[in-house]
């Protein structure tokens, strides 16, 4: 916020030429990561040649970030922020995505200790969604991917978790990771 009287401006930006952008092609690593409606429609830029290098820090931010907060580098278009690339886009529903073709199997990036990486299949449906069983053991442990809703001093909360537990929220028997959200995205891992 500005002084009062004041104007507030920040300067300190580099143009991106649209001719710098490429479709992502069957070649690139994260080809077989992108939901099938989007291959063939999405653009990408590599930064590091054309001498940007300095993305700032992508970290949590707000209630439960832990650390400094460091900004990661934002793209703008026509002066407006743009949102970071997401799946499945914030207006699905549950509805839709019961009805998309990503029913019956999640995949889950990332690191994590254990890994509980991998495919995950439908073994239910639970909380009105699908709940999902890992594709393998771990460390000799089964992992599920699952909703659950509850309610908490007057208030309502619903989250995803991949734990070893099948429904409810997670014990500290095991390790768990949650995404606090109605649909599926990316979790804290």
């Amino acid at each position: 916020m500005a002084y009062p009287g004041e104007n507030v401006r920040v300067i300190g930006a580099i143009k991106i030429k649209p001719s710098w952008f490429k479709p992502v092609s069957d070649k690139s690593p994260v080809w077989n990561r992108i939901d099938s409606s989007a291959k063939g429609k999405l653009m990408q830029v590599d930064l590091k040649s054309h001498g940007i290098t300095d993305y700032g820090t992508l970290q949590m931010r707000g209630w439960g970030a832990k650390g400094p907060v460091v900004g990661a580098m934002e793209l703008f278009y026509d002066g407006e922020p743009m949102t970071l690339a997401r799946w499945p886009n914030k207006d699905f529903t549950d509805d839709n995505y019961l009805s998309s073709d990503y029913d019956n199997e999640i995949q889950i990036y990332g690191t994590t200790k254990p890994d509980i990486t991998g495919l995950y299949i439908k073994s239910g449906s639970q909380d009105g969604v699908p709940s999902y069983k890992r594709d393998g053991l771990v460390n000799g442990k089964q992992y599920y991917a699952y909703r659950y809703t509850w309610d908490y001093e007057g208030n309502t909360y619903t989250a995803w978790f991949i734990t070893t537990g099948t429904t409810g929220y997670p014990t500290k028997d095991d390790p768990w990771w949650s995404l606090y959200s109605h649909n599926l995205g990316q979790f804290k891992l």
